[in-house]
């Protein structure tokens, strides 16, 4: 077993304060960690696009899958909204599968397993159509 000191990734956060007190982070998290005026500064500053990393939850975002917590996709909503406005592409990057493509903290594992494999190509590739409506 291992003591992580800090949480790490969703799936630790919504496993180490519990279903509510997780939603209320990561909501915290989406209101604020990038704003209409990052994408702002960003396009003042001559960037053209930005990156944003995404987990497959995103494709259920009312009830998706324990851990996780609803509300991802209101963020990427106002990214896409911020991005038009300033003139600027969004890279949806599917950086967390189910099952877990490398064992990472950052990509919806558990603990540092890497479950990822044939079984989940089909889930994968629909969240992958999902994202591309």
């Amino acid at each position: 077993m291992t003591i992580v000191k800090s949480l790490k990734g969703e799936y630790q956060i919504k496993n180490g304060y519990g279903p509510e007190k997780a939603s209320q982070v990561m909501q915290e998290h989406w209101n604020t960690y990038i704003t209409d005026e990052d994408f702002r500064s960003m396009s003042s500053n001559g960037l053209t696009a930005m990156r944003i990393p995404v987990g497959s939850w995103i494709a259920q975002d009312q009830t998706p899958p324990k851990p996780f917590v609803g509300g991802s996709l209101h963020g990427l909503d106002n990214a896409f909204t911020w991005a038009q406005k300033y003139r600027m592409k969004v890279i949806v990057d599917l950086h967390a599968v189910q099952g877990s493509q490398i064992g990472n903290d950052h990509n919806g594992t558990r603990d540092g397993f890497q479950e990822w494999g044939d079984s989940n190509i089909k889930d994968t590739v629909a969240v992958i159509d999902f994202l591309a409506k």
